[in-house]
């Protein structure tokens, strides 16, 4: 079976000989042979805006690793360039818009998609071409973490100024939002066109948000996303997100991730029961354990389970850049042995 194929098959709730794997961030900082290509190049949407070199970038994890689907390399803040706002990665600190929404004619000033990220669907296109037999991933920001990134201009621990902006100014961050959510169905609609199989759609800052706020703030226009593009498979990562789950599944995603803050057993008896795919959770950060610390983990893990239907094993969130890529392999091969031995038990 090939990995397109156990992708696609656990979409639908279809067995698989094994379940797909793919990772965040599984093609970046930690592998030397990104390191070579990215001294090559000043800026970091250098890397993405041209599409050879983002599909090499996307091609090197799948040659070194047995993963199951390429991810296209990009950012999500690729879209808040193409509605007009400029975006720069600076060293030690990370994305900076410096000058970022803090009024109603901010969001005015605004335009429609305009083909900046035209980039991404060529790449898609072209590494679907390249890696046939894998599945192929898009992704996006949700509306609430785009919007957050475009208020703040640079990340603060408490981010004072969303905050302070939703109860300031609540109509010119709705006016905002809803400008986001229709630039973001019409670039996930052409990243489907362009050949992915599956969109991911991240939500980086909705774990800040309590219950209620999250339903105001961005419950409403995922779902209106999710709506819209149906019934193109759509997944949701909410980060720290456990007093969301029930929220997130009422949105009847086609999947949701979720990171190691959230019981994934738990979680996984009630999205399995609304055929809803789960993604999660293993920490990142125990990579830098030992091998028999690393198998041991996902054995205890795997045998919790009452099945690997709709269930795509992987790690919570992002691989960092200090991981060693055979922990990386290692952590695929546990994997693997895991759901084998499982699936023998039962």
């Amino acid at each position: 079976m090939t990995g397109k194929e156990r992708l696609i098959n656990t979409l639908k709730g279809v067995a698989t000989d094994s379940p797909p794997i793919w990772l965040m961030r599984q093609a970046g900082r930690y592998l030397p042979e990104y390191q070579a290509v990215r001294a090559q190049f000043e800026r970091f949407q250098d890397l993405y805006t041209n599409p050879k070199v983002a599909v090499q970038l996307a091609l090197q994890p799948l040659d070194r690793f047995d993963l199951d689907a390429g991810i296209v390399f990009a950012d999500i803040l690729t879209l808040v360039e193409s509605v007009g706002l400029p975006v720069s990665f600076e060293k030690n600190i990370g994305p900076v818009i410096h000058s970022p929404i803090r009024s109603s004619r901010d969001v005015q000033q605004l335009h429609a998609m305009s083909s900046y990220s035209d980039c991404v669907y060529e790449s898609i296109s072209l590494l679907k071409t390249k890696r046939p037999h894998h599945g192929l991933i898009g992704f996006a920001g949700a509306p609430w973490t785009l919007a957050t990134y475009m208020v703040e201009g640079k990340i603060s621990k408490d981010l004072h100024a969303i905050k302070k902006f939703k109860h300031t100014d609540p109509k010119a961050l709705h006016a905002l939002l809803s400008h986001l959510t229709e630039a973001l169905i019409h670039f996930l609609k052409a990243q489907a066109h362009a050949g992915a199989d599956l969109l991911v759609l991240f939500d980086t800052w909705g774990g800040t948000l309590s219950q209620e706020e999250y339903v105001i703030w961005s419950q409403h226009y995922i779902q209106k996303i999710i709506q819209a593009i149906d019934p193109i498979p759509l997944f949701v990562f909410t980060k720290n997100s456990a007093h969301l789950v029930d929220h997130i599944l009422h949105m009847q995603p086609k999947g949701m991730c979720i990171d190691w803050t959230t019981p994934l057993v738990d979680t996984y008896l009630k999205t399995n029961t609304r055929g809803i795919c789960l993604q999660g959770n293993f920490d990142p950060s125990m990579l830098f354990g030992s091998e028999d610390a690393i198998a041991e983990s996902v054995n205890r893990t795997v045998a919790k389970l009452p099945s690997h239907h709709h269930l795509i094993p992987s790690l919570g969130h992002g691989i960092t850049p200090h991981i060693q890529p055979d922990k990386v392999a290692y952590f695929i091969q546990s994997i693997r042995q895991a759901f084998q031995t499982h699936s023998k038990k039962n």
